[in-house]
């Protein structure tokens, strides 16, 4: 181990283990975005990238330091819910009147989430090095702001914060789409995807009101020992599932998400797709598959009719689709579906790839609105249509694209596969005809990438001036699509580690499956 390793392993203990450590971690996002928007040590706006390069890259650097000390620190015997659950579980203010603490914690589930939160901030900070001229500072700014709020999210233990923040993310988002988004629509995708999304959130508040005034208290450790009554269960599921489903989104809640794609930049597209749509999934995790799980088992079959939908109808979606980004899109919708439906299997193999499938998806979803983004870029179109021979103008992204579509229909050897295979066991385990008509969708999705991949690399183009030579990747973004290519073979080749991981570690995923034998 090097000395830099040894340093920043020993910061990232003291900080994570010291008694103010975790809430320096969680706001210093927040501090960067604030010292970013009022230029206090810089003045120029061309060096406003490069600090947000070497920052967000020092905070994915910490971030991965967290991984050697998780094995050390947590303890699979604990009794389960205890504040041993946690890795770290601080308490740090009480609000009287309304009985609420805030706290903040780490387990396995919220650091890989952590985890890709950096990573896909990092990976979006890099993409729009050369492409963001407007107002940097501005667009930095909300960039880490939304890393803050992400932060705040996957490290809240309080259900009352977790809606806090989990509501708050929208008006950067908002901001970033109507802003720096790259066509005419993108005010009005920004304002659907607020208004959709907000809507969906006040059902959402009506369910913490009623839980507030019945438990007296938002604490995960409390609310998860407290006894709700099946029909109180289902009460509160309904609301819960249907803010958490428009977040992911689960079919037919996905409206507005290949219209938010196709207006916002390459950068707000990787954060949208790569982290965002994560935090529905983590929400059902947290919440419905625990102190909900009476209902969530119950409801289970309803929940998989809407995910197998979710595979089919947005794959057909996807064939009509002749917008690049909007294809992308519809497949994302198809991943979110299928990897629903293994999160409500209740076994530890569907839970595990689904968690997997979670953090691979982040990875190849960045890099898939990153390499649109380059043709948006050179050709100012993502019309398929008029796309075509792109294979021999740039080879490189050629290169890159291929392997990132196979990832994105989970070809073995790719972190695509690994997370869907654990999905398919899961699953067909539940219910084999489940699996059987949600792999209709998955076949679509899957004969359809590579048809697009064909058309725009290879096919005939209706508009001959469209494509004329044009330089390869840049290295800004040869930097994107090569560390993305890295770690789809990373996992995808070496898929052990994280299932062991996952697998001996945690104690949360075991919860979730005892309590529903």
């Amino acid at each position: 181990m090097s000395l830099i390793e040894t340093i920043l392993l020993y910061f990232s203990i003291h900080i994570l283990y010291s008694p103010h450590g975790l809430i320096l971690f969680g706001f210093l996002p927040l501090i960067v975005s604030i010292v970013i928007l009022i230029r206090a040590f810089w003045k120029d706006n061309l060096i406003t990238p490069t600090v947000a390069f070497i920052i967000s890259n020092l905070i994915f650097l910490l971030n991965t330091q967290f991984l050697p000390v998780i094995p050390f620190y947590h303890r699979p015997e604990s009794v389960f819910f205890s504040d041993d659950f946690y890795i770290v579980n601080y308490r740090y203010f009480t609000i009287d009147f309304l009985n609420i603490t805030y706290s903040l914690g780490v387990d396995v589930i919220s650091f890989f989430l952590l985890l890709l939160t950096s990573l896909t901030i990092f990976l979006s900070v890099i993409a729009s090095y050369d492409s963001i001229h407007l107002y940097q500072r501005y667009y930095y700014s909300l960039i880490f702001l939304i890393q803050f709020l992400l932060f705040q999210v996957f490290l809240s233990t309080n259900l009352f914060f977790f809606y806090v923040f989990f509501e708050s993310i929208l008006i950067p988002m908002f901001i970033l789409i109507g802003i720096w988004g790259s066509r005419s629509r993108k005010i009005h995708a920004a304002y659907q995807f607020f208004f959709y999304t907000l809507v969906s959130s006040l059902f959402l508040l009506a369910a913490l009101t009623y839980i507030g005034s019945t438990v007296g208290s938002y604490d995960y450790v409390l609310l998860f020992t407290y006894k709700f009554t099946f029909f109180e269960q289902c009460c509160l599921w309904l609301p819960f599932f249907f803010a958490l489903a428009v977040k992911m989104p689960l079919f037919p809640f996905h409206i507005w998400l290949p219209e938010a794609h196709a207006e916002a930049s390459t950068g707000g597209s990787m954060i949208l797709a790569g982290i965002l749509l994560k935090v529905g999934g983590y929400g059902i995790i947290r919440f419905l598959l625990t102190f909900l799980s009476e209902a969530s088992y119950q409801l289970t079959p309803i929940v998989f009719a809407i995910c197998i939908l979710g595979t089919i109808f947005p794959a057909l979606a996807a064939i009509r689709q002749t917008d690049l980004k909007r294809f992308v899109a519809y497949s994302s919708v198809v991943h979110m579906n299928f990897m629903t439906m293994g999160l409500f299997s209740f076994t530890k193999i569907g839970l595990t790839g689904a968690m997997i499938t979670m953090f691979n998806h982040g990875i190849i979803s960045c890099g898939l609105f990153a390499a649109v983004g380059v043709i948006y870029d050179r050709f100012g179109t993502r019309n398929m249509q008029e796309l075509g021979t792109l294979a021999s103008k740039m080879p490189l992204l050629y290169f890159f694209f291929v392997i990132m579509f196979l990832a994105n229909i989970g070809f073995p050897g790719t972190n695509g596969f690994v997370g869907e295979f654990l999905l398919l066991i899961g699953i067909f385990n539940i219910s084999p005809l489940a699996l059987l008509l949600a792999g209709v969708g998955l076949y679509l999705n899957t004969v359809y990438n590579v048809l697009v991949l064909v058309k725009i690399f290879f096919g005939t183009r209706r508009n001959e001036n469209i494509v004329r030579e044009y330089s390869d990747l840049t290295s800004f973004e040869f930097y994107v699509c090569f560390g993305v290519t890295l770690l789809i073979f990373l996992f995808g080749i070496f898929p052990q580690p994280m299932i062991n991981f996952f697998d001996q570690y945690d104690v949360f995923l075991d919860f979730i499956i005892f309590k529903n034998r």
